[in-house]
């Protein structure tokens, strides 16, 4: 697809976020599917994880099982009610504290906290 423009409108139009990565840092792609309030099936690379606790947000699965990943998009697509909670409650997260304000405050009491000394 290449670079886009219109990526915002792309993901309010989809009914779930696939990341399935085979190793990654922190992907922004995660992030941005949890501002715009999806649900996520992701693979267990680099801080996905951490970010999705551990699954408790999102469907995780091992890295390089295409079968696993079928399952779990199946699974999340199935159970609508399901996809509902995961989304909301990792919306709410990533709003707290990976969104620009909230990054912005952990960066600002950082920096106070490193002037105080």
């Amino acid at each position: 697809m290449g670079q886009r423009q219109d990526v915002a409108s792309l993901l309010k139009a989809s009914a779930l976020g696939v990341l399935s990565s085979t190793t990654e840092g922190l992907p922004m792609a995660l992030l941005e599917y949890g501002l715009m309030g999806l649900p996520v099936v992701a693979t267990r690379v680099g801080q996905v994880p951490e970010v999705l606790k551990q699954g408790n947000w999102a469907w995780l699965v091992e890295p390089g099982n295409p079968a696993a990943l079928r399952q779990a998009i199946l699974e999340a697509l199935c159970n609508p009610e399901q996809r509902a909670i995961r989304a909301r409650a990792f919306q709410a997260h990533i709003e707290a504290h990976y969104s620009a304000p909230a990054v912005l405050q952990q960066i600002t009491t950082a920096y106070a906290d490193l002037l105080s000394h």
